[in-house]
Parts: C-alpha cells; structure tokens; sequence
C-alpha cells in the first residue's frame, strides 16, 4: 500500500464513497492486510456479491487496487487494498452545476457520519475512567475574514494536515490510538 497522502478530488471518487459500505469496506482494509470480497463479506456481515459489486465500483474510481491474485481449485481469488493509507478529502473545484444535488448529500451524510463518531467517542471517555487520553475535542471559532484571509487560512489548514499525514507512525507504540481529524470551513451569515 502506498505511503503517500492521495487526494481524492474528483466528483467519481467522492460518489462512490458516499455510499456507507464503501466506506466501510475501504476503512477495514485501511489496515494494510489485503482481503477478497468473500473475506471482507464475512467481516463486515454482508453479502459476497454486494460486496463484491462495490469493490469493483472502489476500483472503477481508482480507490482500491488488485494487490494479489491466488489460485483456489478452479477459481482465482482476487485480493484488494485501497490505492494509498493517508487520505485528503477535497472537492473544492468548480462544480458543474448538475452535480449539486449529489455532492450536498455527500456532505450531508458525511458530516452526520462525523457527528455520530464523535459524539460517540465523547460518550464512550465519560463512561470511562482514567482515560484522558482519549477525550475528543472541538475547536471552534467564528472570525469575520476577507476573500484573501479564507484562502491564507485554507492554504495554511491544508499544510497543517499534510504535515500531520506525513509524520511517521510509531509502530512500537502500544499505546496509539487512531484520531479522526477534520476541518470544517464555512460562511455562517
């Protein structure tokens, strides 16, 4: 699996991960081990062919890539790993007009995905105890700004995650937890 950041910008690649279990089958196989649609149906507790079908459509777009082929009897197992394991999200270029609809609910349901983990996280470290390392946390901050202050602060935003992406994992840390990050910037009038 790739080590770079990949950006996903095109308006194909953000359709086909607006669906819920391309999400989910892209997220499991985040993990590096590579996986057949059997397998992933197995985990995930779906069906081999809809899992199947949205494995093909992740790769259509370029998401997810044939890592490995084996033989099993007459048949060919085919194994998948996403194309990278360090993602941007980014869909800021013009948008034909007729594609509005779609990429509202894109965000729509991502923003409610996001919500829902969150609000979960905070639930599961007040039940907890002694666990500070894992409380989430919101920044928020209303500011008044100009055109050429909103793309200083979306330039600055955008290497402030590339730098985090980059950073090296520590493999022999047995006390990482994976983070969600994301940013979200918008006219409140």
């Amino acid at each position: 699996m790739n080590e770079e950041v990949y950006e996903i910008n095109s308006y194909d690649q953000v359709k086909a991960l607006a669906h819920k279990l391309r999400r989910r089958i892209f997220q499991t196989l985040g993990d590096g081990s590579p996986r057949t649609s059997q397998q992933l149906a197995q985990e995930l507790d779906e069906p081999r062919n809809k899992v199947h079908y949205h494995i093909q459509e992740l790769v259509k777009v370029g998401l997810l890539v044939l890592v490995d082929t084996k033989l099993k009897g007459n048949f060919e197992e085919k194994y998948y790993l996403p194309v990278s394991n360090k993602f941007i999200y980014r869909l800021d270029k013009e948008m034909d007009p007729s594609h509005f609809n779609t990429s509202y609910n894109i965000d729509k349901e991502l923003l409610e995905e996001q919500q829902e983990q969150y609000l979960r996280a905070l639930k599961e470290y007040y039940s907890s105890k002694d666990k500070e390392h894992l409380k989430p946390f919101l920044f928020r901050l209303k500011k008044d700004l100009t055109k050429e202050q909103k793309d200083i602060l979306k330039s600055e935003l955008e290497a402030f995650l590339t730098k985090w992406y980059q950073l090296e994992e520590n493999d022999s840390d047995t006390d990482t937890v994976s983070w969600e990050i994301a940013i979200n910037v918008f006219p409140n009038n």
